[in-house]
């Protein structure tokens, strides 16, 4: 019945068709969407007909799907038993898919698809299209249709996300603040003083309904929101502040906005130049009713926000963008490592200043390092072996929190290739292929390690796919991934290059793009 239910969910999947001609040309990847469904023979096993599920694709071609229900390994000869009697009993079908719900031995795997035009999924395989493929809704429908006594669980465990896409400054800080995490923004504000200023006096601005605060990653415009919340409620009375939280479900509307009065709410979006986090809904419900949205953003969308701000209804005249946030001076950075080294490192202080480069985020991770006695700093650094040594040690720990050391180096090209193919889904890079770029993984590993680093709040969904979190943490790892400290493209990028072929050029070309342009800021 879940197969069913998920074949039945207006889905599209990709399969490899041959070249047209034998010998001419290469196989391809093609995706089909599937516009019709039904069981195939009656209940039980005297009822089997070689499959179990009838699916029609939108070019009229039948698809045939035989589900095994199996805890134990699947022997060989039951995978030849099956494949024979699919093809005896129904011909017909175009292709062919063996789904179990535990997972294939190599053995198993090879006798299917061995067989032209035949297919094998295990469950989590099955798990991560279903997750990548159905919609949001219909994934909750269909929990909570077929699985009613574990429906609520099921979804709690699934979908770590909240109803409300309106969230305090208590929460939205909540999972970066916590002990024992070496990025976080816990940190005194320095250096700020004149830009909270600002910001509380474009608040109180009746004629300003969105400001546009623009900053290069790591300079801690997001420090300076955590400040703008926390002097918010002293600043501006009967009036409230909430973030927009990117892990909320994208469907969902805001109770918070739906209930609040006329010119109550100031919304805040951080990294808004991520457009595909964006909600054109609740801005333009918020302006609707006279509230007002502050974007921190990267420089380089400051234009393309300003055209989404009056497409969803701001006035153009009422938009104000700040100056770009410039990196803290030197006194101030020193400041900033001296608040989290411990006694006997403080003099080490302005050498992370200098190293930094401005670069908050780089200070912050290496002082906590530091006093977690993790982080040499007496070896002689250049400025980009030191900021690149840091993300390293920040990516290791990161590991450390989320996954088995054994699963470490498969972990890091797991976050790796999805900081390249950002936001990703399905549709961006099939499973398949992340399997044959990753090379020693199957599908039950990498979800494994996905769900992992999804609860370690490294990944977080928005509604075109999973991003790495923090941003400036992805650009590290869009940048360590394709190139060596020599400039030479790494095996990594060379087994994506091959696998990825046209299929998301654009997403990765906009990434490393991306990545290069944080890197020469940052050394130029």
């Amino acid at each position: 019945a879940f197969v069913l239910a998920f074949l039945g969910a207006g889905i599209s999947l990709e399969v490899i068709e041959p070249p047209p001609k034998s010998g001419e040309g290469s196989p391809k990847a093609v995706r089909y969407r599937i516009i019709g469904t039904t069981f195939f023979g009656g209940p039980g096993p005297g009822g089997q007909r070689g499959i179990d599920i009838k699916a029609t694709t939108e070019t009229g071609a039948v698809w045939g799907f035989q589900c095994k229900h199996y805890t134990s390994p699947f022997p060989v000869p039951k995978a030849q038993a099956a494949v024979a009697k699919a093809k005896e009993e129904f011909p017909d079908a175009a292709r062919y898919f063996l789904i179990m719900s535990g997972e294939p031995t190599p053995d198993v795997r090879e006798e299917v698809e061995r067989n032209e035009r035949w297919e094998i999924w295990g469950g989590s395989e099955l798990s991560i299209r279903f997750l990548n493929e159905v919609d949001r809704t219909k994934q909750i429908d269909i929990l909570q249709r077929l699985f009613p006594n574990k429906a609520s669980e099921l979804i709690l465990r699934l979908y770590p996300l909240r109803d409300d896409p309106l969230i305090p400054g208590s929460r939205f800080f909540d999972v970066w603040n916590r002990p024992g995490r070496v990025f976080h923004h816990r940190a005194k504000l320095v250096g700020r003083a004149e830009e909270l200023k600002r910001l509380h006096a474009l608040i109180r601005d009746p004629s300003t309904q969105a400001i546009i605060l623009p900053a290069i990653g790591g300079v801690g415009k997001t420090r300076l929101l955590r400040a703008l919340d926390e002097t918010f409620a002293s600043e501006h009375t009967g009036q409230h502040l909430y973030f927009i939280d990117v892990n909320a479900r994208p469907e969902m509307g805001s109770t918070v906005l739906r209930t609040s009065q006329d010119g109550e709410l100031v919304l805040i979006q951080d990294d808004a130049h991520r457009a595909e986090s964006l909600r054109s809904d609740l801005v333009t419900s918020l302006i609707e009713k006279h509230g007002k949205i502050v974007l921190a953003t990267r420089p380089h969308a400051v234009d393309d926000l300003k055209a989404w701000l009056v497409r969803v209804g701001v006035d153009s005249g009422a938009i104000q963008v700040m100056p770009e946030l410039p990196p803290l001076k030197r006194q101030e950075l020193v400041g900033l490592a001296l608040e989290f080294l411990p006694e006997d490192a403080k003099h080490w202080a302005e050498t992370l200043a200098d190293l930094a480069k401005g670069c908050t985020l780089v200070v912050t991770v290496a002082a906590e390092l530091i006093s977690q006695g993790k982080f040499d700093p007496t070896k002689s650094w250049t400025s980009d072996a030191f900021q690149r040594e840091v993300f390293d040690r920040f990516e290791a720990e990161s590991f450390a929190q989320a996954v088995e050391q054994s699963d470490t180096a498969l972990a890091r090209d797991i976050l790796r290739l999805l900081a390249v193919l950002a936001p990703w889904n399905e549709q961006v890079l099939p499973l398949g292929k992340m399997i044959a770029v990753l090379g020693d993984c199957s599908p039950r590993e990498f979800q494994e390690i996905f769900d992992q680093l999804r609860e370690a709040r490294l990944l977080i969904q928005t509604r075109q796919g999973w991003r790495v979190v923090p941003d400036l943490f992805a650009d590290h790892l869009v940048y360590r991934g394709c190139y060596a400290n020599d400039g030479k493209l790494t095996e990594f990028a060379q087994r994506l290059q091959e696998a990825l072929a046209t299929a998301a050029t654009s997403t990765v070309l906009r990434n490393l793009a991306e990545a290069e342009w944080q890197a020469k800021l940052e050394n130029p």
